[in-house]
Parts: structure tokens; C-alpha cells; sequence
């Protein structure tokens, strides 16, 4: 588990996906660490993001460590009124993914 400061997760609206905004140095957003990406794999991370985000440098927090790491996320860019005003829940994200994937397998 890592911990983004300065950010947080927000639904978008009829979406089963999160975005991560910028937000007050208060706020923190919890996520997933990814290594070992390609310069490729990071090509079609970005494409697969679209037009809705921009990746950008950030420092994260892994586990317990009090040190931050620098890597990169992707920042919801286009209109905060797609967005939901709530905190994105990651169980919520599973039942609704794995519904999708049982969808497009039938």
C-alpha cells in the first residue's frame, strides 16, 4: 500500500474507475506501487488513461517508511463536474470490475 500526499480519490460519475486530484496537503490518496514497467508498457499505460489524465512526477509513501519515493500517477485533468463528490471505494471498484470482465467474456 502506498500513500500520496497532497491528493485524493474521487469517483467519476457513472464510471467504475477512480481519478486522483490534486488536493490539500491534509489529504491523502491510497494506492497500488507498479514496478518494473517498461518505457512500452508506460506508452500504453498512457493511452489507455486518455485524454482525462495527465501523468506526472509525485512522492509516495510505501508501507510504514517515513522516506517518500518519487514515481508517477496519473492526475484527472478534465472536468471536476465528472467527478463525484465522495472518496472512490476500491470494493465497490472490484464488484463492479469483475462484472465488466464477466460481461465481456459471454
Amino acid at each position: 500500500m502506498l500513500i500520496t500526499k497532497g491528493y485524493k480519490r474521487r469517483q467519476v460519475r457513472g464510471a467504475w474507475y477512480p481519478a486522483i486530484i490534486k488536493s490539500n496537503e491534509n489529504d491523502e490518496a491510497k494506492g497500488i506501487l507498479l514496478k518494473g514497467l517498461s518505457y512500452n508498457d508506460i506508452l500504453k499505460l498512457d493511452d489507455y488513461e486518455g485524454d482525462q489524465y495527465k501523468r506526472e512526477d509525485v512522492k509516495v509513501f510505501v508501507g510504514d517508511s517515513l522516506d517518500p519515493i518519487s514515481t508517477q500517477t496519473y492526475v484527472w485533468i478534465d472536468s471536476a463536474n465528472m467527478l463525484e463528490d465522495k472518496d472512490w471505494d476500491p470494493t465497490e471498484f472490484k464488484k463492479k470490475f469483475e462484472k465488466n470482465m464477466i460481461n465481456l467474456s459471454e
